[in-house]
């Protein structure tokens, strides 16, 4: 570890580190996220269990509105990464730039990368500060989404929501589960499983991707070669040690490897399909949504890898947790920001980022009270090398670097209590204190440029809490009603155009949001059908947003927006063979005040600028689409050969905006997928035939809007069709 990693921070690391040593370790969270597989006698629908309050219990009886799948309901479904999760959420989208995707649910989310995500994920609890690339390993157990600010118990500042995946167990399980692939677009992937028990008490197991796309959706019209490649994979081992029935240790480390386009290219977009040649003043149009026209080949390329140590031990009554984990990215860019033939805006650059986080839980009740409490510590250090800009506008080269670093302190504590027969009552509070130090400078020509260099300081500090009342009205249906405040600690620019001094890089400052739901969750008709539905108010204030300015590519904060909207999920079984599933949300989002929101145009010649900034009240959210829909049919047919399912998806999304005046429209679009899987009567064997967005549409993800380049198409991916092989041994 290099020195002064954690300079300003050893008595608290100290403090941290020494407890993990303790001889009575700590535990509080179960295995989180768990879905139940099997149905009741009547063929009904099976209970769900998540762990959205830090324990196992029924969706069901959860005063939050959740959504979770199984393993094996994703690939039903041909969820193969984290990005396909729009296709089976809605209200869920994710705005890729370059190795990240940003996530943004029920319209809340930021897309910077100087801040914390909105929506935070985690794997088998550990909190992933980077682009979590977990749903691309075969060893997934479920995912869980839960919607709304949950910073009173996850992690640092989740104002949207929370992603939990989790993983198998090596004690549940053992042997070799391998599967092989190929689609189109000369696409080659391979999954692998393998857990061994090496003793009563310590099991192991180890998961492993590879996916190569070699040929790409389009071309790079300058140099003739593909654009939209894709290669990915990584490996993910874990270790288990269980002493007795008390104490668990789990030890885990991974590595992932990401390169690609998406994200990055010049593209054209679904409005209009050309940008504007800054060199010539004339508009380029591009044969196809997923062309390029670059002298070189735009790509990024992201190297991820970390460890975690779990410490679990059930002492009597309370249970304990401890967790810690480090996490370590570079992540490479190298973009033609012109998107010409011609050598004029180049931008590369290199980000090394290390994150450290400690938490300590402790938990417990009984039958009319539970609670959870706990301490949380985060540490971020981000040097960014560069970017660095070469070419026709920038004689000698411009380049920006900063080292950015971040201590958040927090301590939580949430309980449950039946206050009356059948209804309780949840109370739960988290105060964070977060600093945040910047030092940076700009360059030309490889010389400080006199006045840029300089470093900056801030702390926030702010209390958030959860009020939520829920009553069983019968013994299989459930109301509740609740209450709570979510907190974004602010940040500065790691990229700032004009330095890191306080006139040329102000704060960006903390984003908050009310959030009120009430909702409904029942299973009626002898468990064959289930209905959940959640309306849902948030009052967001200081909006974290980036926005693209004369100045380059900034975050800054709107005033503060409204946003209303209900959920609602129905779930099926009419008979054993068939599961019908519906999920919808509507979504009705404004700002209520923004006065500062950039104005984006067109010349008569083509060119896209910015012109100066207008109030921006009373218009829609960006990233926020009124309506979604998804809905999908499984019909399972058991046959002397073996099972067959045969799944239909249908994912519906209106338009949504990219820019806060509402000038220009991301379309909405349908998306179609099919999955046929065949299991033999063994269960060791697996076929599937497979194909997305059947229908073939051109959509974009999201927009980027460039001046003096024009409104860029971030493109979703074509028709891909393919198959897989699935061998247990």
């Amino acid at each position: 570890m290099k020195k002064g990693y954690f300079r300003g921070t050893p008595s608290t690391l100290a403090l941290l580190l020494g407890s993990v040593a303790l001889a009575t370790p700590a535990f509080a969270q179960e295995t989180p996220a768990v879905q139940a597989e099997t149905q009741d006698s009547s063929g009904g629908l099976a209970d769900i269990i998540v762990t959205a309050q830090r324990r196992n219990e029924s969706a069901q009886n959860v005063p939050i509105a959740v959504a979770a799948f199984s393993g094996d309901q994703l690939a039903k479904v041909g969820l193969a990464s984290s990005a396909d999760l729009v296709t089976v959420i809605p209200g869920l989208t994710i705005n890729p730039t370059g190795a990240r995707s940003p996530i943004f649910l029920r319209g809340v989310g930021n897309n910077g990368t100087s801040t914390s995500p909105s929506v935070l994920t985690f794997i088998d609890g550990v909190y992933q500060p980077f682009d979590s690339t977990g749903a691309d390993y075969s060893n997934i157990q479920s995912i869980e989404v839960a919607k709304g600010p949950q910073g009173t118990l996850f992690g640092r500042n989740a104002t949207g929501g929370v992603i939990q995946i989790t993983t198998k167990n090596p004690f549940d399980w053992q042997g070799l589960d391998t599967q092989v692939g190929y689609a189109n677009y000369n696409e080659f992937s391979a999954r692998a499983y393998g857990a061994v028990k090496l003793s009563d008490k310590v099991a192991a197991d180890l998961a492993g991707f590879f996916l190569n796309q070699n040929d790409g959706w389009g071309t790079n019209l300058t140099t003739g070669n593909d654009s939209y490649t894709a290669r990915r994979w990584g490996v993910r081992g874990k270790l288990v040690f269980e002493a007795d029935d008390t104490f668990k240790a789990t030890l885990t480390g991974d590595y992932t490897y990401r390169r690609g386009q998406q994200g990055l290219g010049i593209s054209p977009n679904t409005l209009n399909g050309f940008t504007f040649n800054a060199i010539t003043g004339q508009t380029v149009s591009l044969p196809s949504t997923y062309d390029i026209n670059s002298e070189f080949d735009p790509f990024y390329r992201s190297r991820e890898s970390g460890a975690a140590l779990k410490l679990e031990k059930d002492a009597g009554d309370v249970k304990l947790l401890s967790i810690t984990s480090y996490r370590h990215l570079i992540e490479d860019i190298d973009i033609d920001f012109d998107g010409t033939e011609f050598e004029a805006i180049r931008l590369t650059r290199q980000d090394h980022r290390n994150a450290f986080t400690q938490e300590l839980q402790a938990s417990g009740g009984n039958e009319t009270i539970k609670w959870v409490a706990g301490l949380y510590y985060y540490y971020m250090l981000s040097n960014i090398n560069g970017p660095r800009f070469q070419g026709l506008f920038f004689p000698g080269g411009f380049a920006i670097s900063s080292r950015d670093e971040t201590n958040a302190y927090a301590a939580y504590a949430q309980g449950t209590a039946e206050i009356l027969p059948n209804t309780n009552l949840t109370l739960g509070a988290r105060y964070t204190i977060e600093k945040r130090q910047i030092t940076g400078h700009t360059a030309a020509g490889g010389a400080v440029i006199p006045g840029s260099e300089g470093t900056e300081e801030a702390t926030f500090k702010k209390p958030n809490f959860r009020v939520a009342l829920d009553h069983k009205l019968t013994p299989n249906v459930l109301a509740y009603a609740s209450w709570s405040r979510g907190f974004n600690a602010g940040f500065f620019n790691q990229i700032s155009f004009g330095g890191f001094t306080e006139a040329a890089n102000p704060v960006v400052k903390p984003e908050g949001i009310d959030a009120y739901e009430i909702g409904l969750k029942s299973d009626l008709l002898d468990r064959k059908l289930r209905v959940n539905i959640a309306a849902f108010l948030y009052d967001y204030s200081n909006l974290q947003q980036q926005i693209y300015s004369p100045g380059g590519i900034v975050s800054l904060n709107a005033a503060s927006a409204r946003i209303k909207g209900i959920d609602l999920d129905i779930v099926a079984r009419p008979v054993r063979e068939l599961t019908l599933s519906l999920s919808a949300n509507y979504l009705d989002t404004h700002y209520r005040s923004y006065p500062q929101a950039p104005n984006y145009d067109y010349l008569s010649n083509g060119n896209f600028v910015a012109i100066g900034a207008l109030d921006a009240a009373g218009k829609q959210l960006v990233s926020a689409p009124k309506f979604g829909l998804q809905a999908s049919a499984t019909y399972t047919l058991d046959t002397s050969i073996g099972t067959f399912d045969t799944t239909a998806n249908v994912n519906y999304q209106t338009k949504q905006y990219s820019d806060p005046q509402n000038e220009f429209p991301i379309p909405g679009r349908t998306l179609i997928g099919l999955t046929e899987q065949w299991k033999s009567s063994d269960e060791l064997t697996t076929v599937s035939l497979w194909v997305k967005n059947l229908t073939n549409r051109k959509y974009d993800l999201s927009f980027s809007l460039l001046e003096n380049v024009g409104l860029i198409g971030n493109p979703g991916a074509p028709r891909t069709y393919g198959i897989t092989l699935g061998r247990k041994f």
